[in-house]
């Protein structure tokens, strides 16, 4: 299973931050927190049996 973890407590830092500063009558940009990939192997399961044994039929 792969899911994305978005950086929340940054985005909220950052939101109010900006909104503050946007009540204050100040220009600001747009600002954009790319989410981190996570790829979990929790759902990918066992290998089948013997399918790790080397030089054996």
């Amino acid at each position: 299973m792969t899911t994305i973890r978005s950086p929340m407590r940054e985005m909220g830092y950052r939101g109010l931050s900006l909104l503050v500063r946007r009540i204050a009558g100040e220009e600001v940009p747009s600002e954009h927190l790319p989410p981190a990939l996570m790829v979990r192997g929790s759902s990918t399961g066992s290998p089948p049996a013997g399918s790790l044994s080397v030089g054996q039929p």
